[in-house]
């Protein structure tokens, strides 16, 4: 019996919402990478993750029916509070309330398993192919390559980074999708009084999400079909405006908005190096 005792282990375990952004974090989990509680919930899972890691986490969150009730168990690289690495073998499924997905449950062992090859989907290629060009870059000013890269990740028909400034959004770049119709010769509409609103709160706006869109409509009288990012790259800050052609398939929207945010923290890292 002592011996079925010794090889026996407590298990971390976490949540992250449906935007990837932790939702619950044991105990176990706190332990295991040196974090606490406040520094975790809330924040993007990619933040502790090491770049092919996020990658995976993107697969298993993109690549699925929001309502399959599968295991999916994969291994993963954390790193903890002090830079270090940490190896894992990680189980993922979805958690339902009232029938619908609520949330991602993590189950993380230190015992870990071998990785297992696998033929890369297009939305994985996708993500390979943005790490590998944001990756060439060498300058912190190129801005136009950083969105050119990501209005393909995105799925978005146009894209636009803005500079903010109390009072303003300043247009720094935008590009569009010259091999969708409904976007050829056609300029990025002007930002508006809401806009700048959503900037100054800090908060996202996504077009897929039902309570993003309907407090859109309460404030605003509308809710387009956009994606507003707003982050900081040292003491500047900086809003990602993604935008949506009415015809786009909600799946396909969600698995792309997913995508990019799980790699805005990684342009924020490079440029912060870079700068």
């Amino acid at each position: 019996m002592s011996k079925e005792v010794n090889v026996l282990q407590r298990c971390a375990v976490c949540k992250i919402d449906l935007k990837a952004r932790f939702a619950f974090i044991d105990e176990e989990f706190l332990a295991l990478t040196g974090y606490s509680y406040e520094e975790l919930l809330g924040k993007p899972v990619a933040g502790i993750l090491e770049p092919s890691s996020r990658e995976l986490i993107t697969r298993l969150m993109t690549g699925r029916s929001h309502y399959e009730a599968v295991y999916d168990c994969a291994p993963l690289t954390l790193i903890n509070k002090n830079k270090q690495p940490i190896c894992v073998s990680a189980t993922m499924f979805l958690n339902f309330s009232g029938g619908n997905p609520v949330n991602f449950q993590l189950i993380l062992s230190t015992q870990t398993i071998p990785q297992r090859v696998k033929k890369e989907s297009a939305s994985d290629e996708s993500l390979t192919e943005f790490i590998k060009k944001l990756n060439a870059l060498d300058t912190t000013n190129d801005w136009q390559g950083i969105l050119n890269a990501l209005l393909k990740l995105s799925s978005a028909g146009q894209a636009a980074w803005y500079g903010f400034e109390t009072g303003n959004l300043i247009p720094m770049a935008n590009a569009t999708d010259n091999t969708n119709a409904k976007f050829v010769n056609k300029e990025i509409s002007p930002t508006t009084p809401w806009h700048l609103k959503i900037a100054e709160s800090e908060e996202e706006y996504d077009f897929t999400d039902g309570a993003s869109v309907q407090k859109a409509v309460e404030s605003s009288k509308s809710a387009p079909n956009e994606y507003i990012s707003t982050f900081h790259i040292q003491k500047d800050k900086f809003v990602l405006r993604l935008i949506y052609g009415s015809d786009i398939d909600s799946t396909e929207a969600v698995k792309a908005i997913n995508r990019t945010r799980l790699v805005i923290p990684l342009i924020v890292k490079l440029v912060t190096h870079l700068h």
